[in-house]
């Protein structure tokens, strides 16, 4: 017995209507073939209604999307994720320049201040050195009278008479006066190569010197031409003042270099006795 055929071909309007668009579509359909091809056309048959219902699928999305309420109620957070960026939010924003603000310039160090120099250490006060003695601030007179081979020794004492303290350095002058004690009577003392040292004398301190006064009798008469005198005219160091001390004697009028009638040593500290 024959079994009737699955697929018939579609009869009335509706039924060729869908057998047209599956045709305008693409899908086969395969009404009245042999049984060999039979399978084939079941094939297509499910392929045709799957891409039936995907068309009826975007159908329905077509028409959510051209439907302005349609975009408003369903997918109004996919339409704002969906807008793409504007030109200016696409723009990358300018980095802003750094603004540098000068610094306040610095405030110079103050000096540190000045140290004072150190004070010396303690110790005795250096006093101003003493002046030399003047003749008026001093006492001249004879100390201890000596004896030597054709001459005498006379010690000449120099004692400071003034209130503060003085000094004497060297070796004084010395000569020979007349009988008015004033004239002096032939050379000078010659001085008697020693070591001169600075006395300082505080008031009422002393200081000596040494005279040798030769015997004229050493040296002929027409070359020492003697002379009488009344004594000692002395100046002390550094001074132009002068004492006559008196000594009555005789002297050597000459001034021959030959003739050395004097000599005088430099003071030294004390009376000399």
């Amino acid at each position: 017995m024959r079994r009737p055929a699955r697929h018939s071909a579609p009869t009335g309007t509706a039924p060729r209507t869908a057998w047209r668009a599956a045709r305008e579509r693409g899908i086969q359909v395969c009404p009245h073939r042999p049984r060999r091809r039979r399978r084939g056309c079941i094939r297509a048959l499910g392929v045709g209604a799957l891409a039936l219902a995907a068309a009826a699928t975007l159908t329905g999305c077509e028409s959510a999307i051209t439907d302005p309420s349609a975009q408003e109620t369903t997918v109004p957070s996919l339409q704002a994720r969906a807008t793409p960026p504007s030109r200016a939010e696409r723009t990358p924003q300018a980095i802003p320049t750094p603004v540098t603000t000068p610094s306040a310039a610095p405030t110079p160090a103050s000096p540190p201040p000045a140290v004072p120099p150190a004070s010396p250490p303690a110790g005795p006060s250096s006093a101003a050195p003493a002046p030399a003695c003047p003749a008026d601030a001093l006492d001249v007179g004879f100390g201890r009278v000596g004896a030597a081979a054709g001459s005498i020794i006379l010690t000449l004492v120099f004692t400071n008479t003034s209130s503060g303290p003085c000094t004497l350095f060297g070796y004084p002058g010395v000569s020979y006066v007349g009988a008015d004690g004033v004239t002096q009577v032939g050379s000078a003392a010659v001085r008697s190569p020693r070591t001169e040292q600075t006395v300082l004398l505080k008031p009422g301190q002393s200081a000596s010197s040494q005279v040798r006064a030769a015997n004229v009798q050493n040296y002929p008469v027409e070359e020492c031409e003697p002379t009488p005198v009344s004594g000692l005219r002395v100046y002390p160091p550094g001074d132009t003042g002068s004492v006559v001390l008196p000594h009555a004697t005789t002297g050597c009028a000459t001034t021959s270099p030959r003739v050395t009638q004097l000599d005088v040593t430099p003071v030294v500290p004390g009376t000399g006795d």
